[in-house]
């Protein structure tokens, strides 16, 4: 577009103009590659905390580019609800940055795609082999913490009561093979 050169204009507007649209163009010529990557594909090979950075940054391209469309309607974007928008992204970019610091270039984080749960055989082994207590009493206590078998064995809280009663209740009984044949 070309710069305006219309003379009904006064000259501080038509300098507010051209800076504007120079502004803009080179907002535009910074999101080119952005925009015209595909954005899963782009962030699949980034690290989580470049990947926060992209997004981050995309949200303040997006606030700064509607704060200036507000400008050209006259509207303060100061004093527009993107103004606390633009203060949240900027918190977010603050700890990113407290991040950033902390683990340098974040080769520490895994990359993305390379996150894979991998068992130590070896220190699984010994684990249960130094474990306390026998395997069966080790499901008891996990049963008791995930609330469903009490562990101890009868619903009475004695440890043969329900096997008692379940094998009373089956006197006489046979399965139902038995009694086919």
């Amino acid at each position: 577009m070309p710069a305006v050169a219309d003379d009904a204009l006064p000259e501080d507007a038509r300098e507010a103009l051209d800076e504007f649209e120079a502004a803009t163009e080179a907002i535009e010529r910074a999101l080119e590659p952005f925009l015209d990557a595909d954005r899963k594909a782009l962030t699949k090979e980034l690290r989580p905390l470049e990947r926060a950075e992209v997004h981050c940054e995309a949200a303040r391209a997006i606030v700064a580019l509607f704060g200036m469309y507000l400008k050209t309607l006259g509207v303060d974007p100061e004093k527009h609800a993107t103004a606390k928008e633009m203060k949240r992204v900027e918190a977010y970019r603050k700890k990113i940055e407290e991040t950033r610091a902390r683990l340098g270039d974040g080769a520490r984080g895994a990359s993305a795609g390379g996150r894979k749960a991998s068992v130590d055989v070896e220190t699984a082994a010994k684990a249960i082999k130094d474990g306390v207590g026998s395997p069966g009493d080790l499901l008891k206590a996990s049963l008791a913490a995930a609330g469903g078998d009490k562990g101890d064995g009868g619903e009475d809280g004695k440890e043969d009561g329900g096997k008692k009663r379940a094998a009373s209740a089956n006197k006489g009984k046979g399965s139902k093979k038995a009694k086919k044949k």
